[in-house]
């Protein structure tokens, strides 16, 4: 009996024949098999199954390396780009450009230390552990400032200014004498924390609400100020002027809480534009005295009202 292994130890050796060979084969051998082989079938089958794994696999490995950034190998384009470019001539124009780079990101990591340390340092000088906010610093030179509580030193020229400012008459001790540049609004005091020179503290000065928002409950009533000047100019030269010599009279809106004509209470009045019964007033509008049929709060400066 012949074995397994025995049937497809010689397919290499075999030769191509139509079926019109085997049956001569088969007739001048006087065999009796009435067709060709079943074994002789199934090796040709197997070896041509053979070859088409092989070419598929080729074909792979092909598709791969032609694959843009495929590791451990160089793509056709890229060797192409390589083999047929010489970068020789452009040495100088690629080390300015690495210069250049390396001048840049100098230049950013300069500007984002500069950035972390501004922001450190602001987060410092309004911390609330920093032991110097709203009080009264006295420095090696005797010089006197206030210390707001966003951390800026603002100086004390003189005890009036100390006086009327209201700020702590006791002082506490800084380590570094004054110097002429911290009149300027922004320099950096070196202490611990660093503090911010701002501008000198003035008479009468309010201090102690600096970053803080101020909520205003009520509106002043007759109020008694009076026009000074625009701000930092010359009194007794000013550099503007009202026409006239004076400001216009405080009051300058005519009838302007509505108090004439008097009407009776909880009662309203449609006017048109030609109308002079409310003086110094000519439009179209409904005139009330605390009307409820139009549900409006009452008038802060009297009960009668216009709406127009």
């Amino acid at each position: 009996m012949t074995e397994i292994s025995n049937l497809f130890s010689n397919f290499n050796d075999l030769t191509k024949k139509s079926v019109t060979d085997l049956s001569t084969d088969i007739t001048s051998t006087n065999c009796n098999q009435p067709h060709v082989s079943p074994a002789l079938t199934q090796g040709n089958k197997f070896k041509k199954y053979q070859k088409q794994i092989t070419k598929r696999l080729e074909a792979s490995i092909q598709n791969v390396n032609s694959k843009e950034g495929f590791q451990g190998s160089l793509t056709k384009q890229s060797k192409n780009v390589i083999n047929n470019n010489n970068y020789s001539s452009q040495q100088g124009t690629i080390e300015n450009l690495k210069q250049e780079y390396q001048s840049t990101l100098t230049k950013y990591e300069n500007l984002v230390a500069q950035i972390s340390g501004s922001t450190s340092g602001y987060l410092d000088r309004v911390s609330p552990n920093n032991p110097y906010l709203n009080k009264t610093v006295r420095f090696t030179d005797g010089a006197i400032a206030y210390v707001t509580n966003q951390g800026v030193v603002k100086w004390v020229g003189d005890m009036e200014i100390w006086k009327s400012t209201g700020i702590p008459e006791s002082y506490t001790d800084l380590n570094v004498p004054w110097d002429s540049s911290y009149y300027a609004p922004g320099a950096i005091i070196p202490t611990n924390p660093p503090l911010l020179s701002g501008a000198p503290l003035k008479v009468n000065q309010s201090v102690g609400n600096e970053g803080t928002n101020i909520f205003v409950n009520k509106l002043i009533n007759n109020p008694t100020a009076t026009y000074t000047g625009c701000y930092a100019d010359n009194t007794s030269n000013p550099l503007m002027k009202f026409i006239g010599d004076s400001p216009p009279p405080p009051n300058l809106i005519q009838n302007g809480s509505f108090s004439q004509p008097t009407i009776q209470s909880n009662s309203s009045q449609y006017l048109n534009w030609n109308t002079s019964m409310v003086p110094g007033w000519n439009f179209n509008c409904v005139f009330a005295n605390n009307s409820q049929a139009w549900g409006y709060p009452m008038p802060p400066n009297g009960p009668q009202y216009a709406s127009i």
